[in-house]
């Protein structure tokens, strides 16, 4: 029984941890002018990782972009229940960005939102339910 406890103790923490995967079904681009609209994504087309320290991967067919966390986040609540979370991160190749997750209030989607210098993306992405 106590080693039974003891397994139970070891691997609870590798199964609950701050890990998620998403799939990207829609993508919107702002390149200095405005967002363009909102455009489909083909099935699991692209795909994004957060893990428990919010570095951020996002996978594409041909490339892998990768933000670190440069700091905390900024939390802002709405009246209306939406979250939107914000911090100061870092690409791969040390250009200094904003990422923004807002999760809104009943419904199961989430929007990234990428900003660089000259260019902006945003996710509308959904649980990957693995």
């Amino acid at each position: 029984m106590k080693k039974i406890l003891i397994l139970l103790f070891l691997l609870v923490p590798l199964l609950a941890s701050a890990q998620y995967w998403y799939i990207v079904d829609a993508m919107n681009m702002d390149r200095g002018y405005g967002w363009e609209g909102w455009n489909k994504c083909k099935s699991n087309n692209i795909r994004v990782f957060t893990d428990e320290k919010s570095n951020v991967k996002i996978f594409t067919q041909n490339t892998v972009s990768t933000y670190r966390t440069l700091g905390d986040y900024q939390y802002q609540e709405e009246d209306n229940g939406d979250v939107t979370l914000s911090w100061k991160c870092v690409t791969e190749s040390g250009e200094i960005c904003k990422l923004s997750m807002i999760y809104y209030s009943g419904a199961v989607t989430v929007i990234l939102i990428t900003e660089h210098k000259r260019l902006s993306f945003a996710y509308n992405m959904t649980p990957d339910p693995m």
